[in-house]
């Protein structure tokens, strides 16, 4: 019995590459298809991190994410920055552990009502107990001249 016991630990531990008490980070596109983000990552519009193109002075867009746990102990994120944060927040506050395979959410906006024209890129650090900590992925959002209004003559 201690035999079976020790290659169990074993499995955990070395064939599937979990590290003891810790969880692991995995990020998702909060849409029906669930795409995931990974680890570094640059701005898609697949993975919804590009926030697309609008005139200025277009309302605020939010894109929601998804944080799952696949490790194997409790994830404890410690921090969520956007930076730079020029026109970006970050709308996420710990709640402490998420319990393996649960799910939490990260809401980030970009501010289109205020930015003047251009193209915005910035990164999404998540801190955590995971072993791989930080994660990280891209954000990208533009912002382009208002429309020129026209008359028929």
């Amino acid at each position: 019995m201690k035999k079976i016991a020790f290659i169990s630990a074993w499995l955990m531990l070395f064939a599937f590459g979990k590290t003891w008490a810790q969880g692991e980070v995995h990020v998702f596109a909060d849409n029906a298809f669930l795409v995931e983000i990974f680890n570094g990552d640059p701005a898609s519009t697949t993975q919804m991190t590009d926030f697309g193109a609008m005139p200025v002075g277009s309302p605020d867009f939010e894109h929601v994410f998804t944080i799952q746990n696949q490790g194997i102990f409790d994830l404890n994120i410690t921090n969520v920055t956007v930076t730079p944060g020029v026109n970006f927040a970050v709308d996420f506050v710990p709640s402490g552990p998420l319990p393996p395979f649960l799910p939490t959410t990260l809401a980030v906006t970009f501010s289109f009502s205020t930015a003047p024209v251009g193209i915005y890129d910035a990164t999404v650090t998540i801190e955590s107990n995971d072993p791989n900590s930080p994660f990280t992925f891209g954000l990208r959002a533009e912002v382009t001249a208002p429309p020129h209004p026209f008359s028929l003559k």
